[in-house]
């Protein structure tokens, strides 16, 4: 569902920003089942290490009920998202890389027929 999906976000985001899964500690599936089911032990960024704006985005992602959670675009509204890109969901472009969209599959120089950049072989077989 998405209010799950977007309770993984807040985990993986957790997870990036600390160095180490917030879950660290379950041995089992059954301890972390539990961890996880008790909403007093959330897992949140610390104050003082990370902006208000990433805290408020891992807290909104990790509220204890799905009901809770902010959808997909309410999520790209957070400051966080806003904030950092028109468009958090594009990559960066510079000069010195080609655009992403520079060749269509199995275009690029000496692609074998079909290949799909970084996914396929670009080079057919000899």
């Amino acid at each position: 569902s998405a209010p799950s999906d977007i309770w993984s976000l807040g985990i993986i985001c957790l997870e990036c920003a600390m160095g180490y899964h917030p879950y660290r500690s379950a041995t089992s599936y059954y301890d972390l089942i539990v961890e996880i089911g008790d909403t007093a032990k959330a897992p949140s960024l610390p104050a003082g290490r990370f902006s208000p704006s990433l805290r408020d985005l891992s807290a909104a992602c990790l509220a204890s009920t799905p009901a809770d959670r902010p959808s997909c675009a309410e999520l790209l509204r957070l400051p966080f998202l806003a904030s950092n890109s028109p468009n958090p969901c594009a990559p960066p472009q510079t000069s010195s890389a080609p655009s992403a969209n520079a060749w269509a599959p199995g275009t690029a120089p000496g692609a074998a027929p079909g290949a799909v950049p970084g996914i396929v072989p670009e080079t057919a077989p000899e």
